[in-house]
């Protein structure tokens, strides 16, 4: 919680009021209550709506407080960060954006192999990495199995990092998420 002082209209933490109080011998109080608040002349600052219509760069932070029309104080909120200049801005939101893509693209890439790992396990092999070990095996069934692992395996890595060249390279948007691009890596079927 914290607390404006009427006379200064200083904020502080009421923990911070608390050991004011005591250093300056002012009196001692259970509960900040209404009622305490007034005859210590305070305000209570009550939390504030949080910043709306962000862009997705942004963030709601604290900046101060303000009177409600009531007359109570509350924590303001404003749409975050600020800059001082536009080129700072466009300095930021250049970053955010390499770090939102970075991550994006970890994602996808994880994503995807999950997905053959998991096509890998509808046969019992624990991931596509186990599944592809068994291409040379000397059981006919797991050598068919395991070399339509590495094929299906390169297919699909093939076609997300073209995927993903595109998109570094400015000829296609950059997906919203991994169902955006799935539908555009190889079917995940099994040949008997």
């Amino acid at each position: 919680m914290e607390v404006r002082l009427r006379e200064t209209g200083q904020v502080m933490a009421e923990t911070q009021f608390r050991s004011w109080l005591k250093e300056n011998n002012g009196p001692t109080y259970n509960k900040l209550t209404s009622e305490v608040a007034e005859i210590l002349q305070v305000d209570i600052v009550l939390e504030g709506p949080q910043a709306q219509n962000l862009a997705w760069w942004q963030h709601s932070m604290r900046q101060g407080i303000e009177q409600g029309s009531e007359g109570k104080w509350y924590k303001k909120y404003i749409a975050g960060p600020t800059f001082e200049t536009q080129q700072e801005q466009d300095d930021y939101i250049a970053v955010k954006t390499v770090e939102k893509n970075q991550q994006l693209f970890k994602e996808i890439q994880e994503l995807t192999q999950g997905r053959l790992d998991n096509f890998s396990q509808t046969r019992n092999y624990s991931s596509i990495l186990s599944l592809c070990t068994y291409a040379n095996s000397s059981l006919p069934k797991f050598q068919k199995e395991g070399q339509y692992g590495v094929v299906i395996r390169d297919l699909t890595w093939a076609k997300l990092y073209e995927i993903l060249a595109d998109i570094e390279a400015g000829t296609r948007p950059v997906p919203n998420n991994f169902n955006e691009i799935e539908p555009e890596l190889p079917t995940l079927t099994w040949i008997d």
